[in-house]
C-alpha cells in the first residue's frame, strides 16, 4: 500500500527524491530521525496496529518535536483498514515495552484525517484532498467534481430523515469531544 501511495504521489508531480519512506534508505533511527527532521511534512498513513509500532511512535514524537505539518491518511479498505477513527485513540493509549503513550495523541488532534481508498472516484477524491493538505496545486476540475472547493469540512455525517435526532446527537457528541469541530461538522439529510 505505502509503494503504491507514494508511487500515486511521485505521478501526482510530487517529485520522487521528495518522498522519504524508511524503506527507501537507511532504516536506522538515526536515520528515520533525520528524515523526519528534514521533512515539510509528515504523512502519517493510519492502518491498524500503526500506532503500537515502536518506531513509528518515535516518528510521530520527533515530527511533535519539530514542529512538522502533519497530514493524518486513514486507510478505509482492504487489509489493514480500521472501521473506528476511536480505534487509533485507543491504540495511542497504549503502553508498549519501554515506551509510554504520553503525548502519542497530540497527532490524532492535530489535523483532519483523510479517508483513503484504494479505488474507484473515492480514490480520486482522496488523491486529491491529499495533494491539497500536501500543498500541491491541486485540479480545479476535481474540486468540482467531489464538490470540496475551499476547505472541506472534516466531519460529514449523512443521515436519512427518520434519523434527524440520531445525526444531531452524533454532532452534539463531537462537539463535546472536540469543541473546535462546531464549525467543521456538517449534518446531512437524505
Amino acid at each position: 500500500d505505502v509503494m503504491d501511495l507514494k508511487g500515486a504521489l511521485a505521478k501526482a508531480g510530487i517529485e520522487h527524491d521528495k518522498i522519504w519512506y524508511d524503506k527507501d534508505n537507511d532504516p536506522s533511527e538515526k536515520n528515520m530521525r533525520l528524515g523526519v527532521r528534514n521533512s515539510r511534512y509528515f504523512l502519517l498513513y493510519l492502518t491498524d496496529g500503526v500506532l503500537e509500532r515502536p518506531f513509528c511512535r518515535k516518528e510521530i514524537r520527533w515530527c511533535l518535536m519539530y514542529k512538522k505539518e502533519v497530514v493524518l491518511l486513514w486507510k478505509q479498505e482492504g487489509p489493514g483498514s480500521v472501521v473506528s477513527f476511536g480505534r487509533f485513540f485507543a491504540d495511542c493509549g497504549k503502553k508498549l515495552n519501554d515506551d509510554s503513550h504520553e503525548g502519542l495523541v497530540k497527532i490524532l488532534h492535530s489535523t483532519a484525517a483523510v479517508p483513503y481508498y484504494l479505488s474507484g472516484d473515492f480514490r480520486s477524491a482522496s488523491m486529491s484532498e491529499l495533494l491539497r493538505k500536501l500543498g500541491h496545486p491541486q485540479d480545479a476540475q476535481d474540486e468540482r467534481r467531489f464538490g470540496f472547493a475551499g476547505t472541506p469540512p472534516m466531519v460529514h455525517i449523512g443521515y436519512c430523515r427518520e434519523k434527524v435526532s440520531n445525526a444531531r446527537a452524533v454532532r452534539t457528541g463531537l462537539e463535546t469531544l472536540a469543541p473546535q469541530l462546531r464549525d467543521q461538522v456538517r449534518v446531512g439529510l437524505d
